[in-house]
This record gives structure tokens, sequence and C-alpha cells, in this order.
């Protein structure tokens, strides 16, 4: 059924109305009172006018982008760099405005984890690594718990973990206790320290054309969205549904991560992009070990992600239709280790129930940094 015109959003104005500066300053003025009223109409912000903030966000950006046309125009009457300033100064103070109306309310749909895990306070870590490129993480932890005490401090690590490629982290609630720690540990024979720095989220977008060129990509986005170039690293492609789209997958700097995330989607030359939140999780599906794909492994045991064994992979399991023969075999070695009570009767890459896929994913949300200032 088509939409009725009431469901189709109406802007007040937009870039089309500008032909100099005072209809600049007008439509600036008058899009961030449309949001507004929008956000504040009604006990919750409907479909309708989600989209009307969304599109009067886009014609703030749209606008913004005009300025080196009306600059042109009136260079005769004013010192551009003064009034670039002025301009730019205007415009930073109506999308910090914008971010303010946007906050969610208790009536918004629940955050999803990374909003969650950019709210709250990341505690500073130390990583400790060994000189032994081959030690394990448990081994580096137990050395480490063996030579340096606390006994005679006033303070403990908040929480120890190991993590991958023979790592082990451990946070404290400030920098002066991570710097007094990194200093202790060092003086350890065998061990190195040095203090934790958080990835930067990573963001999919999905379905640009095939006529922009990937080389471009960084420098379009940059300009559109007015976002630093070096604040946008793209990391790789993916194929996307229709051959004549592809996806992008691209690094934020955290300062612009909170930023870019209030655009609902990304500006790319003709196109207005969705986007989402990428995880580094990655699993390989020979060795079903974590931290790299199939084509990049090199372990020669390839176990069944059915039932565990080790004489077959999940192609030819003959046990695949019986559901008391499932058993995750990361998690059965993992019980053998630790000897816990944990559920193994799961598939090793069911990411919704394996425990040591969860653990890992939750790792890495953890360690990533999402815009949130201490």
């Amino acid at each position: 059924m088509a939409p009725l015109d009431k469901d189709i959003p109406r802007l007040p104005c937009d870039v089309s109305n500008i032909k100099n500066l005072d209809t600049y300053i007008e439509v600036i003025n008058q899009l961030p009172t449309c949001i507004s009223n929008a956000v504040n109409e009604g006990k919750s912000v409907t479909a309708v006018n989600k989209r009307l903030i969304n599109l009067a966000a886009e014609e703030i950006r749209r606008a913004s982008n005009s300025l080196s046309t009306v600059l042109s125009a009136k260079a005769s009457h004013f010192e551009e760099q003064s009034l670039k300033n002025d301009i730019l100064t205007s415009v930073r103070e109506e999308i910090k405005k914008l971010k303010e109306v946007l906050t969610p309310t208790s009536n918004a749909p629940g955050p999803t984890y990374a909003e969650v895990a950019s709210i709250a306070p990341k505690k500073p870590a130390i990583v400790i690594k060994s000189t032994n490129p081959t030690a394990k993480s448990s081994d580096i932890l137990a050395t480490w718990k063996k030579n340096i005490s606390f006994k005679k401090e006033k303070y403990a690590p908040v929480k120890m973990q190991t993590i991958s490629n023979g790592k082990i982290r451990v946070d404290f609630e400030n920098y002066k206790q991570c710097e007094e720690a990194i200093t202790k540990t060092n003086q350890v024979e065998g061990l190195q320290a040095e203090e934790s720095k958080n990835r930067s989220p990573l963001i999919i977008l999905k379905g640009i054309t095939k006529e922009t060129a990937k080389e471009e990509l960084i420098e379009i986005i940059s300009y559109q969205n007015l976002i630093p170039e070096d604040a946008l690293r793209l990391c790789f492609l993916t194929s996307n549904k229709n051959n004549a789209l592809y996806n992008a997958v691209l690094e934020v700097t955290p300062k612009y991560y909170t930023t870019i995330t209030t655009y609902g989607r990304v500006a790319i030359n003709h196109q207005r992009v969705f986007f989402g939140p990428f995880s580094r999780f990655v699993q390989c599906h020979l060795c079903l070990q974590f931290g790299h794909t199939k084509t990049k492994c090199a372990i020669t045991i390839h176990p069944c992600a059915f039932c565990a064994s080790e004489d077959h992979n999940i192609m030819d399991c003959p046990n695949r239709t019986s559901d008391e023969k499932r058993k995750c075999y990361n998690c059965h070695k993992h019980n053998l280790k630790t000897n816990p009570n944990a559920d193994i009767r799961h598939k090793a890459t069911n990411v919704k129930l394996c425990p040591r896929i969860i653990s890992i994913k939750k790792k890495l949300e953890e360690s990533t940094d999402y815009g949130l200032t201490n």
C-alpha cells in the first residue's frame, strides 16, 4: 500500500533555499527547530518524526557543504577566513544541540552492547607478555602473580585475564596504579609490560555503488560528512548481494565514532548509505580457533564443529542428525583444563550459545574505545 501523505516527512526548508548568506543562516536556524519540534511532539518519537530528524540533520550537513559557493559569491564583502570561523562555530553549536535532542529517552529502544560499553567507564589497564614467544598466557599470569605482590600497597588489580597471542591484561582503578605496575613488572626477568591501548571501533557501510571507486571512498566520506580524513581508515571491502554494489568496513577514531553514529546514514556522492557496527571477532572454520580465517589457517587438526571428533570435519560428520552427539570442541577442551561445569551441547560455531565465543566477543568489546572520556 502506498504511504499516506501524512507519513511523508516535510522539511520547512532545504539546501535549495540557500541563495546567499542571509538565506544560509535562515536554513541553519530553521532545521534544528524542526528537529526539536519532532523530538518533543508527543510522548515518544514516531517513525515519521525519526525520518524527519534524519532528513533535517542531512540538510544541515549539505548546507554546510555549500559554504564554498556562498563564500565565493560574497568574498568581496567579507573577510573569508573570519567568516568561515564564525559559520563553522555556528554549525558546531547546532550539531551539539542536535546530539542533545537525539539522546535516547526511557521510551526509546534498548541500547546495543556497543552503546552500553561506551557508557560504562573503562578501567585503565596494562598488557603483559613474555620474552619467550612460545609462552602460554596461563604461564605468564602465574609468573606475574608469583613475582608481583600488592600486600604492601593500598590497592589491588581490578581484574586479571588472559588474552590472545600469549598475553595477559590487568585492569586498575587509575593510571598511577598502572604506571607502578608496569615499573614492577619490567623488573621481572622474562616479562614485559606496557599500557593497554584500546582499539578504534569498526563500522560497515552497506550498498555502495561500484561507480564510487574505493580509492576515492575516504576522501568523499570525509568531505561530505565533515569528518577529517585521518579519522577514517578503509580496512577491507566485502561483496553485496547486489552485484552493482559493495560493502566497506572502516575503522573510525573514537572521537568521531560518536559523531558518525548520530547521522543515521553516511553521505557518499549521490547516496545516503546505511551503516552499522562491525565486530572484530573472527573464527576459523577449519581448526575452530579464533583470530584467523580458514584461508590463513596453519593448524593441521581440523575437528568437527558438530561432535568435536578430530577424525572428520562437519561436512562428513555421521552424527549431524543426533542432538545427543552434539558437542563443542572448544568448550570440551576448556573443561578438561579448568574442570568447570560449562554446557558443551552446542556447535563450536554457535555465536549465541558457545560460552567461549561469547567470552571472546566480550573481551573484544571491552578492548574497543567508543569515544568515552573518563
